[in-house]
């Protein structure tokens, strides 16, 4: 497979703001049959900005060779970050 891209653009209400400085915005790839999210590097986004500072779109690259499902289940993920991660048993 060669290398693509998935780009998300945003559009803000009339007045409203959602500086890059203050958010983030995530996207992720998952096989919808399985779950399983497909193995991408996604701490490599790239967010661009409208004049204001406003996130306008993020870009996820996926390298050539990366192995695809048939389909593809997108999310756009905002301001999530996780803060700790225990296997409990």
């Amino acid at each position: 497979m060669s290398a693509g891209s998935l780009t998300v653009t945003l559009a803000l209400a009339r007045g409203a703001s959602y500086p890059a400085a203050d958010h983030r915005i995530g996207l992720l790839l998952t096989d919808p049959q399985s779950g399983q999210p497909v193995g991408l590097d996604y701490t490599a986004e790239t967010t661009t900005t409208d004049a204001r500072g406003n996130i306008r779109a993020v870009t996820l690259s996926i390298p050539a060779g990366t192995s695809m499902p048939a389909q593809v289940q997108t999310y756009v993920i905002a301001d999530v970050f996780p803060l700790y991660s225990r296997l409990l048993s």
